[in-house]
């Protein structure tokens, strides 16, 4: 296990491993990725943990907390647990910084179990929304959205 800078390693593994898997992830995505974490390490908050090539997680951390962004295992190290391995690690050196380790928010079913199985609870969150638009606009809105419902 290394802790480094070197986030095309967590990208690579990221794209290899998941852009078949998930929907959405393409080509596109992969570079608003890198643009990210490109970012996060030039403003010096990106650490990557990794398995050598076989598996990384990218983690954007301060002061105060780590925030788990990204990360994936192969499937061989996947199927032997690396994945927990990983997130094992994080955490732990998260703690002995005297950090608040953050898994961020999801909805995936799969991350849900994950979360799960590593000692986690469900958190619901509400988010509210103000729509400041001109009443025609919500009325027609609101047809539309009966109309699709309907046809």
């Amino acid at each position: 296990m290394t802790q480094d800078l070197d986030y095309t390693k967590v990208l690579n593994i990221v794209q290899h491993e998941l852009e078949n898997k998930i929907a959405g992830l393409d080509a596109s995505s992969s570079q608003a990725l890198e643009r990210l974490l490109k970012a996060a390490k030039e403003a010096k908050v990106l650490r990557i943990y990794s398995l050598e090539n076989r598996g990384a997680i990218a983690c954007l951390e301060d002061e105060k907390q780590c925030l788990y962004l990204k990360g994936t295992t192969d499937k061989e190290t996947k199927d032997r647990g690396g994945m927990y391995l990983l997130i094992d690690t994080v955490i732990e050196a998260a703690l002995n910084q005297g950090k608040v380790f953050d898994f961020g928010g999801s909805r995936a079913e799969g991350v849900r179990r994950f979360n799960k199985a590593l000692g986690g609870s469900d958190v619901v969150y509400f988010a509210f929304e103000e729509d400041n638009s001109p009443i025609w606009f919500k009325f027609a809105k609101r047809i539309r959205n009966t109309w699709k419902k309907y046809y």
